[in-house]
């Protein structure tokens, strides 16, 4: 595939752009691209935490182990705030057909 960015150590191609045209559904791969760049941008602000969709998915389908581990190896437990994009997919596999963006205000 046609690559049209590679940034952050993720590589964007003509499909995943499609995504963003029109009526589409937005790629994965974009929603990880961005929140990545929010991660960056404010990477000196301490309070705050940008998850990638791949790790949401792993919160929410893991076990208490995952979800354990998982918060331990972001740090989460000491964000004032986390943003989340999480998907109506509950399974394994690759799919969901809505994005929500869940953000966790330790103040509220």
């Amino acid at each position: 595939p046609d690559v049209h960015l590679s940034r952050y150590n993720l590589t964007i191609n003509e499909s995943d752009m499609t995504s963003i045209k029109g009526n589409n559904w937005i790629e994965d791969p974009i929603i990880t691209l961005w929140m990545k760049h929010l991660q960056l941008e404010h990477g000196n602000n301490e309070s705050l935490l940008f998850v990638i969709p791949t790790i949401s998915q792993i919160l929410k389908m893991g076990g208490n182990k995952d979800l354990n581990d998982t918060l331990n190896s972001l740090e989460a437990w000491w964000k004032d705030y986390i943003f989340m994009p999480v998907n109506d997919n509950n399974s394994a596999s690759v799919g969901g057909n809505h994005w929500s963006l869940l953000i966790f205000s330790r103040h509220d």
